[in-house]
């Protein structure tokens, strides 16, 4: 699945946007899975961990399918 990048979620690199997709998903209670096999993936998706998305930034990845 590609996102279109939003310039509300600005990303610093690459893989940030999908970080902060995973992060939203925790925050709004899922338990986001992970099915990679990757080093390099699995420790992106751990960084997630670390992310602390604002009610705006919520907010925002909640329409985002709506747009």
């Amino acid at each position: 699945m590609r996102m279109r990048e939003d310039k509300a979620l600005p990303p610093s690199r690459p893989q940030f946007l999908r970080e902060k997709i995973r992060r939203f998903a925790m925050q709004i209670g899922m338990l986001p899975l992970t099915g990679t096999t990757d080093v390099q993936h699995m420790k992106e998706d751990l960084a997630a961990q670390n992310i602390e998305l604002s009610v705006e930034e919520v907010k925002l990845i909640e329409t985002l399918a709506m747009r």
